[in-house]
């Protein structure tokens, strides 16, 4: 079911593959920012890609931080889709993509490593020269104080409380991605520091065009290279 939620992408070309890593392997340091895209290949569908991402399947649209802490219904919404959603989302397991950046972590050139995701693979992957922008779903905190509990140990509180729902099930891919962040402004200093930036994604991104090289591919077929 993985590669269910992995967009289509444009035809492999070995002559293209080969510059873009003849282009990173001359950088002397690497910084990598992931993205939704990395972990649909473990069954975590992204939210824009055509055809497969959230947003072309189904009406939901992501609770923002403001929604949810002004409106119990948004709050009832929220933890109701998570608490139907969490068994698909806990299982999955980290992908080619997070094994091959963990492992790049022995390299002298790769300074760090920057995710989106909330999902935990890369740190699940071996991963430890990581920063999780937005945290992680594997854990829970109070808004109002300093509790925090495991998100497992929260969903069981969930289901003693909720008799009978948990009998419900979303559809196979309405577990919802990580959110995502504007990093254009970075990109932008980067560029401005004249730093090449490499992006492999399929469909545009905010980077496409300050972009040294950019590959519409699998992730996995590029890393597979490197």
């Amino acid at each position: 079911m993985a590669q269910k939620f992995v967009p289509e992408a444009a035809e492999i070309c070995e002559k293209s593959i080969k510059k873009f890593v003849s282009l990173v392997g001359s950088v002397e340091k690497l910084l990598v920012i992931s993205g939704a895209g990395i972990s649909t290949e473990s069954g975590i569908p992204d939210y824009r890609s055509k055809d497969v991402g959230l947003y072309a399947r189904i009406s939901h649209k992501p609770i923002f931080y403001h929604e949810y802490m002004s409106s119990y219904q948004c709050r009832q919404r929220f933890w109701a889709r998570s608490f139907l959603a969490w068994p698909q989302f806990e299982q999955a397991k980290p992908n080619v993509n997070h094994y091959s950046l963990a492992k790049w972590e022995k390299s002298k050139r790769f300074l760090w490593l920057i995710t989106q995701n909330v999902d935990g693979l890369h740190l699940k992957a071996g991963s430890r020269k990581v920063t999780e922008l937005h945290g992680d779903a594997l854990n829970v905190g109070c808004t109002a104080c300093d509790y925090t509990e495991s998100r497992q140990a929260y969903q069981e509180r969930l289901s003693k409380a909720n008799p009978g729902l948990e009998e419900r099930r979303l559809a196979p891919g309405e577990v919802a991605p990580d959110g995502d962040i504007i990093l254009r402004s970075g990109i932008e200093k980067a560029n401005q520091l004249n730093k090449p930036i490499f992006v492999v994604n399929i469909g545009p991104t905010q980077a496409d065009d300050l972009a040294a090289m950019k590959l519409d591919l699998k992730i996995s077929d590029v890393l597979k290279e490197m």
